[in-house]
């Protein structure tokens, strides 16, 4: 099950790197694709190695919302063109992609370091790690800080928004 787990994980990741390798001119929507991908990719790491499914489920609806945010900006500033796919040297980058899948494949088959990735998972699930003691007390000041570093933040850009009387987006 693990080497399966991770044999799709290797592939979505070549997936990624094709689409990206395929494109002459790298268009913010064809990044967003590969970081969409990537996004289901970690929800489905995160399902599996952390026994709380809604760990997942938060972390992608965070990235989507963002990921949506992203394309009304960039689909707003871009000029209408087409992505171009194909071009010359299809071949050549098809091959490198399968060389790398096979080379990918063949070092997941090894079953010594396989076998000391299983065996470190194994012990972090004995000592069962859970995120919640990311708020336990000792862990307090930490936390507080970034909250209000967070808060911080945002009362800064929206004085900053209010001082010019317009938008972050045409600022930049």
């Amino acid at each position: 099950m693990m080497k399966m787990f991770f044999l799709l994980d290797l592939m979505m990741l070549m997936l990624m790197y094709y689409i990206m390798l395929m494109n002459k001119n790298m268009n913010p929507l064809i990044l967003m694709m590969s970081l969409f991908i990537y996004t289901i990719m970690i929800m489905f790491k995160m399902n599996y190695l952390i026994f709380n499914y809604w760990y997942s489920y938060i972390t992608y609806l965070m990235m989507i919302g963002g990921i949506m945010i992203l394309f009304m900006y960039f689909s707003s500033l871009m000029e209408n063109k087409l992505m171009l796919l194909l071009n010359k040297n299809f071949m050549k980058k098809t091959m490198l992609m399968l060389l790398l899948m096979l080379m990918f494949i063949i070092i997941l088959y090894n079953n010594y370091y396989f076998n000391k990735f299983i065996n470190l998972n194994k012990l972090i699930n004995d000592n069962n790690l859970n995120l919640k003691n990311l708020y336990m007390i000792y862990n307090l000041n930490l936390t507080m800080f970034m909250f209000f570093y967070l808060l911080l933040m945002m009362i800064i850009s929206v004085l900053i928004c209010m001082k010019n009387m317009m938008p972050m987006r045409k600022m930049m």
